[in-house]
């Protein structure tokens, strides 16, 4: 009976245990699911909490689209800008001094800088009432003006007076209208690089040009001349090109084929009865040495 009992104590004992121990886990489950939810929103939220994220939300959705509606904005004014500076129009004109690389090759780079000098002074004074040259790329000077009337009011003077100047050879001019994209002080662009091939086109004491700087030119009673269609380096398709009289025409017959100086020359007379004239016994000998090297003026 002694035994019995003490089993029926144990027992108890461990059912009670076993409630304390269950009981215990019950309320630690509680006390991990109560942090859980303090940390998280419950799916079951009041409409309190949803009509505040909801708010707050639209409101964070409205503030992007007015930033995104803002940068749109932003780029299509930039686009527009840049549509407008590559409409702008100018004239562009490129001259440079036809012999200047055998005047170096003759008679040496300090004679050369000597003549680029005279020449740089002369655009000089001819831009003083107006934009100075874009740049200077060697012995050739790149300008911009905003219409052909004032380019040829600008080349006429300066183009007659480097004609007259003893000093310097004849120079090669091209010029042509349209727009062109302004950046950083320079331009770019289609228009620019057609001026740039017909002044490598033009013959020593030639100004070549497009279609709207010869109207402005013959509107004014300039000279003018038709070439017809020509087809430019690197340009697709032919252009149609003119000749204007700014200053007196050389006489192709009478251009030192070196430095391209105009003939007669006061300080040289033609050694040979006849063939190209020369503005020294230095050009005469370089032409006798290598007349392959020396285009005849045409």
């Amino acid at each position: 009976m002694a035994l019995s009992g003490r089993f029926h104590i144990a027992i108890a004992h461990g059912v009670s245990y076993l409630v304390y121990r269950f009981r215990q886990h019950d309320f630690l489950r509680k006390q991990r699911h109560a942090r859980a939810d303090f940390f998280r929103v419950p799916p079951h939220r009041s409409s309190f909490q949803r009509g505040f994220s909801q708010v707050a939300s639209e409101a964070n959705a409205s503030e992007n689209a007015a930033l995104l509606g803002s940068n749109l904005r932003a780029m299509e004014s930039d686009v527009r800008q840049r549509e407008n500076l590559a409409r702008a129009p100018a004239t562009v004109a490129f001259i440079d001094i036809a012999g200047f690389s055998a005047i170096s090759d003759v008679y040496g780079d300090a004679a050369a800088l000597d003549v680029l000098e005279v020449f740089e002074s002369m655009v000089g004074d001819a831009l003083s009432d107006y934009e100075p040259p874009i740049k200077w790329i060697g012995d050739e000077a790149m300008l911009s003006f905003p219409e052909p009337g004032t380019a040829i009011q600008v080349l006429g003077p300066l183009l007659q007076a480097c004609r007259k100047e003893p000093r310097l050879p004849l120079t090669r001019t091209g010029l042509n209208h349209g727009p062109v994209v302004r950046r950083a002080g320079d331009l770019f662009g289609s228009t620019v690089n057609i001026a740039a091939r017909i002044a490598a086109l033009a013959s020593p004491g030639q100004l070549l040009a497009t279609q709207p700087v010869a109207e402005a030119a013959a509107a004014r009673g300039i000279l003018v001349r038709d070439l017809g269609m020509v087809a430019l380096r690197s340009v697709a398709g032919e252009v149609a090109l003119y000749e204007i009289e700014l200053a007196p025409s050389a006489d192709p017959a009478w251009i030192d084929p070196v430095c391209k100086m105009h003939a007669p020359y006061s300080s040289y007379s033609r050694a040979a009865p006849e063939g190209p004239w020369f503005c020294s016994p230095q050009c005469e000998e370089a032409y006798r040495r290598s007349p392959q090297t020396y285009t005849l003026p045409r």
